[in-house]
This record gives C-alpha cells, structure tokens and sequence, in this order.
C-alpha cells in the first residue's frame, strides 16, 4: 500500500488521470482526504451557489512511489446535487459540511485514474444526524447509464461506511479502467471527515470473505427475513430459530417484554405493531402495547406478520423461546433486564445461555451467585470504557462487553481486553464497521448482515418446515380439577429440606420451593416463591414450646403490622387458580393473623384481609378497591400474612381447566 502526502501543483482538467511517464505506477494507489487534519485540495474552499450545480473543481496532489517519489494530480468536484437548487458547503472543525433543508445534500465526483480501477470506497462521517453516504456511476444528472446506487443504511457519530467494488455484478461488467465514480452525501447536514479511495490495476473481484474463525457469531432477533416490505420469517420468533439452525449460527439474540399480567414473551419493541397483525390478518388500528395486553390477549387476538402462512405464529413466550433453542441446539441470548428471564434460561438451558444485559449490576452478579450460573455474561456498555474493567472484575467468570457504538472499538482497546480473557460483541453494527471491528479482532458478533462461511441464504418455508416440524402438543395429564396443600403442621411440604429458610435467612428477593403434585401415575412439580415484605422479616418452620401450634412462622418485623411475607402460587399451564383457602394461628403476643390475597408482588389489588383464622377465596373476586378479578389461564397470585407474629398453618389452592 503506498502512502499520501500533500503536495500543490497545478490543476490538470483531464477526467482521466495518467501517472507520471517514465515512472512504474504501483500496483495499487491509496488516496485518503483526511478533513480532520487540514483542507486537502489545492484550491481554497469555495462556497456553493446556485451555479455550483454544475460542480466546483478542485485538484488534489497525491504523491507515490518508493525512495524517489512522484506525483500526479486528481480531478474532484462538488457538487450541491440534483434535488436542491442551492446548497452552503464549508471548511470548518476537521470536516467538510453541507448546510440543506432536505434532500441531497451534496456530490463529489471521484477521479478516474488511467489504468486502474476504483476497488474500495471508505467515507467517514461526524454528523450528529442521521447521515448516509451513496455510491453511483454518474455525476449530477448528466450521464444516468447504471444508475447504480448503494446506500449506507445506518447513522452513528463516527460512522464509517464502505463500499467495495463492485457493488453488483452489473456493475462488475461495465467497470472500465479509468472510469469515474460519484459519491453522494445523501442526507441533511452532513459533516464528512474522512473519504479514502483505492485503485488497483486489477479489475475488482468485490469484498472480501470475512474469517470468521474463532468468531461466537449470533443472528439479531433470530435469522429474520423479508420479502419487499413484509416478513418472511418474522422476527423473535420460533422459525428465525429454525433458519438460523439451518444456516449455521452459534445462536440467536431475543428480547424478553411482559405482558401485562406478567407472562415473558419474546418482543423487540413496547408495541407489537412493527412485527404483527390481527389474528384474521388484517393491520393492527393504533399502538398497542405488550403491557397492556395480558397474556391471553396477546395470544389469541395476534399473529407474527409473515408472507408465508404458515409462519403466522403467536408471539411465542420466553419460556417457548428457550425450548425451541434447545431443540434446534441453538445458544440463547437474552437480551433482557428480567432477573425471572434468567432463572429460567439458566433452568432450561444449563449454563449454555448468554446473559445480554446492562441494566442492573446487582441482578448480574446474582446470575452467578445465586443461580450459580457459569453462562457468558456480556454487559452492553454506551458511555465509554474508563471503569469497565472494574465492572468486568464484579461480574467473574466467562463475561465481556457489547456496544452498538463502533467509535469505541479502537484496535488497541479491543486487544486489551480479549488479552485479559474478556469477549467483546460488535453489536449490529453498520456493514462496513462490522467489517472493521471483526478485522481488529472482536470475537463475539451480533449480526444482521454477517452470515456464517458457506450458508445457504434461499431456504424455503418448505425445507424449514421439514427439518423442524412442530412438536407433537405436550399431554396435559393432570386432573380436570386438583388441589395442591401446604400443611405445615406435618413438617415442610417442599422437595428441599425440613427448612423453607432459616430464622436468619433475608429472602428479600424471592426463594424457590418445589412442591411434588403425585395422583396415581402423575407426578408434577410446582414452584413456589417465597419473598419477604420488608428486610428485617423472616420466615421459618414454626413449632410451639408446647408442640401445640406448628406451621410456616412470618416473623416479627421492626415496623409492625405490616405484611410479613409473600407467597407466589405456581404457574401452571391451562389451568386457572379457582380457590385459595387458608388457616392461621397466632404465635405468643400476636395481635391478629389475617391474610390477603392480592394479583401482583408488593401491591397490585387486594382482597379484604381475613379477619379469621381460616378463609376461602373463590375467583372471581372483589377486591378491596371494588375491582372484580378474574382468574387467568397459568397466571400466579399472591397470599400475603398481613401482621407480624403470624403462623400459616395450612393453605390449600385449587385449580381447575375451566374458568
């Protein structure tokens, strides 16, 4: 590659540049405007006016050569373009800005070498705005002949976009030796800071393969598709799952969204106006959020938008997500700030999860403390690098850093960290960026462009749906109707031991216990949690100095009459909860023992307390704000004990298929 300097000879008007005679031209020639550290042509900047249309010219000095150098001198003009009848261009701040209210904002016309050809573009940008760069074969309006434009979809601060040539096999084609190219400034307000251009002798053979060995490579929101402006394969969804099997990714990144009623389905954005439809397949009328539809809304009411009808899918649940990656040995991204999402990555997946997150520290370090959890962790990072190798130090283990910002990854920082072990994740990044971090050595990808070395890319619908048929529907073997009983008076009705926690256990965040359903030849297990209401709570396995009252013991509070602890029923799939009955005692110098049953954590509506020591709640019921609630399919409720010093000796919950 032969380096530029700057030199001031005298214009040439030729379109065709020839280098000096009696010299030998270099196989290749690398031109770089570099607006960050001075003007680079010749003659000053101008200011467009309306007859700028037509193009100013201005000559650039590039010199070559190895020991004895030489010179030739390049042909550029700028232009305002073809949509605005007068735009300002200007020198100023290390880039050359263009001032306009709309459209194009400007052209510059690439010089034409003899005897070489343009293999590679590269434009740089500062601007604030969203700023795409286009690449055609002709200048203004004049000689429209391929009409060839490709442009840069994406818009960052810093943003670098390439094009190699050619850009399409016409373009291959007609290529010829010494022919000029136009780059457009194709949005508002651009401020250019860097253009590079390399000529070879040799016709352009396109970009490159990328290596991708060694590289975690993951396919953004599964391996979606479309077909014009609509879906194939829809996004989030069980069939990206598929094709990205198919086609050879490590895995797939998802998001993680409740629904209002607090079931993790797999969704992007708050709405689901972007991916979905009505469930006759007519356009969804206004905004309508994933919070505010509960579960069965969502379910029944909505598809996945997808030219194929086959693929028009409900939006799957997270839980659903993780299974169909298990099936088609896919590792699971979850790009979530759900601490529940990762417990039940982490109990369906093992540690053969990827935990993709930035929000909470805490909740990360949990991941490994708690769920005990060796999967890869990878904190998204967008202000800079100056402390994060200290949070890198907090999370342990197999962890590094992801950026949607590629200003960041400078070689030298990427090599810093993966030479201490940490990953790094280009994060759908712009193509020609992507490139560039893979090339300095980043490991982790997550692509919507890149794919993997030797992927088919013209799968039909036909050839997912025979690799991966759905699954035959699970057999729902449990009773009609069923009860689950807690009676704490015979000891600890868990799985786990003779404790649901010790007197000096804080479970301010939630314990799991497992309860083992057995009725003849089914056997089920279901997950209780337990949370304390207030810090200074516990909860023990409680038995009287007289051996008289024995049960679960909601200990004293620092503040009193508070609601001590929080018990969260199961989940359970086609089944509504349909009663709640309960019997409490009081322990030494308790005042009450009431319970409430209440439809969220911390909150939510409530029934009146209990003022007994047993009581029944039949759905639907009213609760104390006089809103009627009724029982969802596979939704989990709350019963709270309401004062200190209570002891729930017993509590039963009915479920039944039938609402």
């Amino acid at each position: 590659m032969i380096c530029l300097s700057v030199m001031f000879l005298a214009c040439s008007s030729k379109d065709d540049i020839k280098p000096d005679s009696g010299t030998t031209s270099p196989e290749e020639l690398t031109v770089v405007l570099d607006f960050t550290t001075g003007w680079p042509f010749n003659e000053p900047c101008a200011v467009a006016s309306a007859q700028a249309k037509e193009g100013e010219p201005y000559t650039y000095t590039y010199e070559y050569g190895d020991g004895d150098s030489q010179t030739m001198t390049l042909d550029f003009m700028i232009s305002h373009g073809t949509v605005q009848t007068s735009i300002d261009y200007s020198y100023s701040e290390g880039a050359l800005r263009f001032n306009s209210t709309g459209g194009n904002n400007g052209e510059m016309k690439l010089p034409g070498i003899e005897g070489y050809y343009l293999n590679k573009v590269e434009a740089r940008h500062i601007s604030a705005d969203k700023s795409r760069f286009a690449l055609k074969d002709y200048f203004i309006a004049k000689t429209e002949t391929l009409t060839e434009r490709l442009l840069a979809g994406w818009a960052t601060t810093g943003a670098l976009t390439v094009f190699w040539m050619p850009v399409t096999e016409g373009l291959a084609q007609k290529q010829q030796p010494g022919q000029s190219f136009t780059l457009e400034m194709r949005d508002k307000n651009m401020a250019v800071s860097e253009i590079k251009l390399v000529y070879t002798k040799t016709k352009p053979a396109g970009e490159p393969p990328l290596d991708l060995s060694g590289k975690h490579l993951y396919a953004h929101r599964g391996k979606w598709s479309k077909s014009g402006s609509d879906y194939f394969i829809p996004e989030n969804s069980l069939t990206g799952i598929q094709m990205a099997a198919m086609m050879g990714y490590e895995g797939i990144e998802c998001d993680v969204k409740y629904t209002k009623d607090k079931v993790m389905v797999v969704m992007h954005d708050a709405t689901i106006n972007k991916s979905m439809r009505n469930a006759d397949y007519t356009e969804i009328s206004g905004d309508v959020k994933v919070a505010d539809l509960t579960f069965e809304e969502l379910r029944n009411n909505y598809v996945l938008e997808s030219t194929e009808p086959a693929f028009r899918q409900p939006c799957p649940t997270l839980e659903e997500m993780l299974r169909e990656c298990k099936r088609c040995g896919m590792r699971p991204m979850l790009h979530s700030s759900i601490y529940e999402s990762y417990e039940l990555a982490q109990e369906i997946m093992g540690d053969n999860w990827v935990c993709f997150t930035g929000s909470n520290l805490a909740d990360v370090q949990k991941v490994r403390s708690e769920l005990k959890s060796n999967c890869t962790i990878l904190w998204s990072i967008s202000n800079g690098f100056d402390t994060i190798e200290t949070t890198l130090e907090k999370i342990g283990g197999d962890c590094g850093i992801s950026s949607m910002e590629s200003g960041y990854y400078t070689p030298e920082m990427i090599n810093r960290l993966r030479d201490k072990g940490y990953h790094v994740q280009c994060s759908i990044f712009p193509s020609g960026e992507e490139r560039l971090a893979i090339e300095n050595g980043v490991d982790y990808i997550l692509s919507d462009n890149v794919i993997p070395e030797g992927a088919r890319t013209d799968i039909t619908a036909e050839e997912i749906l025979s690799a991966y048929p759905p699954p035959p529907p699970a057999q729902d073997e449990l009773p009609e109707e069923f009860s689950i009983v807690l009676n704490f008076a015979d000891g600890c009705p868990f799985v786990e031991g003779e404790f649901v926690a010790p007197e000096s256990q804080d479970p301010t965040n939630g314990e799991s216990y497992t309860y083992r359903y057995s009725d003849g030849d089914i056997t089920e297990d279901f997950v209780f949690k337990f949370y304390a209401r207030k810090a200074e709570s516990t909860y023990r396995l409680y038995k009287a100095e007289n051996g008289e009252v024995i049960g679960l013991y909601a200990g004293d509070l620092i503040e009193p009459n508070r609601c001590s602890l929080q018990i969260l029923t199961p989940s359970i799939k086609n089944r509504y909860l349909t009663k709640v009955s309960y019997t409490a005692s009081k322990a030494a110098g308790a005042s009450n023992a009431r319970m409430v049953l209440t439809d969220a954590l911390n909150g939510g509506n409530i029934t009146a307390a209990g003022a007994n020591l047993t009581q029944t709640w039949t759905f639907p019921y009213t609760s104390s704000n006089n809103k009627t609630i009724e029982s969802t399919a596979g939704k989990s409720y709350v019963v709270r004990s309401r004062d200190s010093k209570n002891i729930i000796v017993s509590l039963t919950l009915t479920y039944s298929k039938t609402k």
